[in-house]
């Protein structure tokens, strides 16, 4: 108290003086090379191991802390179909060809599912002790259908059946044109925007095709198989998934609202960093003969 007193008559004020609290362990500059080494799959341990043989001697709980502030999550790794060379030629070709392409005109679509109750995300654990989660044989889910672009996007669309052609063009005919533009949308673009969607074959069923070139008026953009870090819509959904997790809703009922206003919330400038990267993905896909990109 006699502090604080002191503190007011010398000051005027209670706060403490700037510079007093505990100083940072890691610069702003050491906190970047702790995510370029997360990056690298670098484990906690060697992080923290590394830092220390290079004059930075910070514990495993300080990489966790700094990790976690950046929006880092220890989560299992994303499972996607292995690439053959055939799926990495065509890739090349359409990277190639769509270089130049103007992407703030395209409204990109996909579906995602949701589950009730989904496991915690991965965290540390020991053998001998492990972390039990009891969850139901069968899990309760709503399938997603979605589409945003630059400056337009579609509401949402719930289903809980399994997805058929019959169903997919149901959706489109529902949710196209889209019905959601943004103030700065230039009018041409209202009128004239380019559909893309990945090659499920409920996608590319005759009656589908004929139904998309009817809707859009045959603007339509091809995607090359297998090729998910091509579709923004990948960027929305991990998104969501974290927002939902975190909510821990209970029910469909809930999970419909929690998705639906985290979808309409969503700013038009959320996305644009991920809509402008596409010539840095086309680009990277090129250098990579094929290869996966960072996205």
């Amino acid at each position: 108290m006699k502090d604080v007193f002191k503190r007011w008559q010398e000051t005027g004020t209670v706060d403490e003086r700037e510079g007093r609290g505990r100083k940072r362990k890691l610069s702003d500059a050491d906190e970047k090379k702790v995510m370029r080494k997360a990056r690298r799959k670098k484990k906690v341990r060697k992080i923290a191991s590394e830092l220390k043989t290079e004059g930075k001697s910070v514990d495993e709980r300080t990489v966790r802390r700094v990790l976690k502030r950046h929006e880092f999550f220890f989560l299992p790794r994303l499972k996607v179909k292995k690439l053959s060379k055939g799926h990495m030629k065509t890739r090349v070709t359409y990277a190639k060809e769509m270089m130049n392409a103007d992407w703030t005109s395209v409204l990109f679509t996909d579906e995602k599912s949701f589950w009730l109750g989904n496991p915690s995300d991965s965290c540390w654990q020991q053998l001998d002790d492990r972390i039990i989660e009891e969850v139901s044989r069968w899990t309760p889910k709503l399938h997603v259908w979605g589409a945003l672009g630059y400056y337009f996007k579609s509401d949402l669309y719930f289903f809980e059946e399994n997805m058929n052609a019959k169903l997919y063009q149901t959706i489109i005919s529902a949710r196209l044109p889209p019905n959601h533009f943004a103030p700065d949308c230039p009018e041409q673009l209202k009128e004239n925007w380019y559909f893309l969607q990945d090659n499920d074959p409920k996608h590319k069923a005759k009656g589908s095709m004929k139904l998309l070139k009817k809707l859009t008026g045959h603007r339509m953009y091809k995607h090359p198989p297998n090729s998910p870090d091509f579709n923004v819509m990948e960027d929305v959904w991990s998104y969501l998934d974290r927002h939902v997790r975190a909510s821990k809703v209970t029910t469909i009922k809930g999970l419909k609202k929690k998705l639906t206003k985290l979808w309409n919330d969503l700013s038009w400038s959320e996305f644009h960093p991920s809509i402008n990267s596409m010539p840095t993905r086309l680009r990277q896909c090129v250098q990579r003969r094929g290869g996966r990109t960072d996205y």
